[in-house]
């Protein structure tokens, strides 16, 4: 298990059991509590291990540890405190859980990639790609919907990749000429630098729509009649 980076600590807990403790003693305490945690629970009953955790001299262990003392549990020569293993049980159990769902969404998304990828190699023919539906944008020109599929394969496997391709397709709104028009500058930027090497590995980018779509250039060579999306200015091309 990964080691927690944070302790959360109950404001209303701290104060009130901290409230008959000299304030001298209570950064130490919470020094311990620290430590404590960082060691996973548990720490070694020495005086001279828990002075250096809780920063304090030698020589005022016996006060120190007479008033916090009866905070923690000892046994086994270790010392141990409820509200920190009560955190570390938590932290453990959250974690657990977070690996088992990323276990079944990793394997759906990799079934996801290998069907696309399967798709596109099946309908792979001298070079040229004849886009599925499975996966595509129907809206897109035949040459947009063909680089949309080689985006998606040059992402591969990956799941976090594939969740950004979710979220761009959402954004997308035309392609000529090697280029994704999408609604936004921001959107254009961000998955630019997101999906940065698959971009270039199919030669495309990204660029926010102009506000006259009629001014983006088609090659008419590549134009395959197929109608661009239409619902930007209240669908006037």
């Amino acid at each position: 298990m990964s080691k927690p980076h944070s302790m959360l600590v109950s404001i209303n807990d701290w104060r009130g059991g901290t409230e008959a403790m000299p304030s001298k003693f209570r950064g130490p305490y919470f020094d311990l509590l620290t430590v404590l945690f960082d060691h996973g629970g548990d720490l070694l009953f020495k005086p001279d291990v828990i002075c250096r955790a809780a920063r304090i001299d030698r020589r005022a262990f016996e006060k120190f540890w007479a008033c916090v003392g009866p905070k923690f549990i000892v046994a086994d020569n270790t010392i141990r405190h409820h509200r920190v293993d009560e955190q570390l049980l938590k932290y453990s159990k959250t974690v657990a859980k977070l690996r088992q769902n990323g276990s079944k969404g990793g394997k759906k998304t990799q079934q996801k990639q290998r069907a696309r990828q399967a798709n596109a190699q099946a309908n792979q023919t001298n070079g040229l790609v004849n886009p599925s539906k499975e996966g595509s944008l129907p809206n897109l020109p035949q040459d947009g919907a063909i680089a949309w599929e080689a985006l998606r394969a040059a992402c591969g496997d990956s799941g976090h990749l594939s969740l950004e391709m979710d979220k761009l397709e959402s954004a997308i709104v035309d392609f000529a000429e090697g280029v994704f028009y999408v609604k936004d500058g921001w959107s254009a930027n961000a998955f630019s630098e997101r999906l940065g090497p698959q971009l270039r590995a199919i030669k495309a980018k990204l660029k926010k729509l102009p506000e006259d779509p009629t001014q983006i250039r088609r090659h008419p060579d590549l134009f395959t009649g197929v109608e661009p999306l239409r619902s930007i200015n209240g669908g006037k091309a």
